[in-house]
């Protein structure tokens, strides 16, 4: 399929073909030499910086399945050069000439004449960069719900259970005490689930756009208080002394919403990752320019080297991660929308104190 070789209607029509087409499409003579790509093959490979294709070094790709870097034998142009082979839908992960990693499936067929000699060689790029990220995003959302909802939703349904069994006898002999431990298990509990669905969809929202934040004039102490009912239970569940230092006139302009979010992600980790008997503090304190909150707990650290990247997205401490690595994320990205600062101080073995600032106005 020499292009030299076609005639002027026929060249016309391969052209307006391969020129409308989404995949990059690139024809070489038997010996292997590029003799047509098209605009897609270009835009795929990195645009204005593409400098043609003069060699098969200048292409930089690795096999998916094996992690290997193509070498010039292992494309699939080269097979059917070398070894009469087709290749079809080879998933490779490539270097564009811009510095940009993206993911193609990569075919190549022969074209032979009537006689079965090889007259030129059809290369096809499909470019499925996005398809591959969005599969990888669906992965990790069921991963974060297999993994991450399965703790709270036992602890659900192991107290409901209890009450099922327990709630009669609890009623009659008075142990009102007992029947709040249990009810407020349930509502912790169910309170994590909903902040991880939230951080999923907050997810969703930021990969569309920035965050948008609703300010109203508010009270701290109420902000706090409306924690209490939420983590006082898994606390002392755990035997965890968790301190609410809170003053009754410190008044906060900012998304109600959204900063009740940032707060109970940060008590939610402290309470995680501080062991039984442990203690936990809940700070709020103002200046003339700004209202500073502080988280310190008592756990066992953070190193060096976490402490730069904690806020950034999908970012585990832990070898085996035990959340989304989506909340310091958001909470950082909220934040910001109001003008703020959030950050870590934290030494291994020494606890850690998470702070965030909010303008006063």
């Amino acid at each position: 399929m020499d292009l030299n070789k076609l005639n002027l209607g026929e060249a016309e029509i391969f052209r307006q073909i391969a020129d409308h087409s989404h995949l990059g499409i690139w024809v070489l003579n038997p010996q292997g030499l590029v003799v047509y790509f098209n605009e897609a093959a270009v835009k795929i490979w990195a645009g204005s910086l593409f400098a043609g294709p003069e060699s098969y070094g200048d292409f930089k790709a690795w096999d998916i399945e094996t992690g290997k870097q193509l070498a010039s034998e292992d494309w699939g142009a080269w097979k059917v050069m070398m070894n009469d082979e087709t290749v079809i839908d080879q998933l490779l992960r490539i270097e564009r000439f811009d510095g940009e990693m993206g993911m193609i499936l990569n075919s190549a067929i022969p074209i032979k004449d009537e006689k079965g000699k090889l007259t030129a060689i059809l290369v096809m790029n499909h470019d499925v960069t996005e398809l591959k990220a969005s599969e990888a995003r669906q992965e990790e959302i069921v991963r974060i719900v297999s993994h991450d909802l399965k703790n709270p939703l036992h602890a659900i349904l192991m107290s409901s259970q209890l009450l099922q069994q327990k709630v009669e006898m609890l009623v009659s002999t008075g142990n009102i005490k007992k029947l709040h431990h249990y009810a407020g298990i349930i509502t912790s509990s169910a309170t994590v689930c909903m902040g991880i669905v939230k951080d999923i969809l907050d997810m969703a929202k930021l990969e569309k756009g920035p965050f948008e934040v609703e300010s109203s004039q508010f009270l701290a102490s109420a902000l706090l208080n409306s924690l209490r009912p939420i983590y006082d239970p898994l606390a002392d569940y755990r035997n965890i002394a968790l301190n609410w230092e809170i003053s009754p006139a410190i008044e906060i302009y900012g998304d109600r919403e959204r900063i009740f979010q940032v707060i109970s992600n940060i008590v939610g980790n402290a309470i995680k990752f501080t062991p039984d008997s442990g203690k936990i503090s809940v700070m709020c304190s103002e200046n003339e320019k700004e209202v500073l909150f502080q988280v310190s707990d008592t756990g066992p650290g953070i190193q060096c080297e976490h402490l730069k990247k904690i806020f950034q997205k999908n970012y585990q401490v832990q070898e085996k991660p035990t959340s989304t690595g989506l909340g310091l994320y958001i909470a950082e990205m909220i934040i910001s929308a109001h003008g703020g600062k959030i950050w870590v101080e934290s030494h291994p073995g020494q606890g850690s104190k998470f702070f965030f600032t909010l303008p006063r106005k």
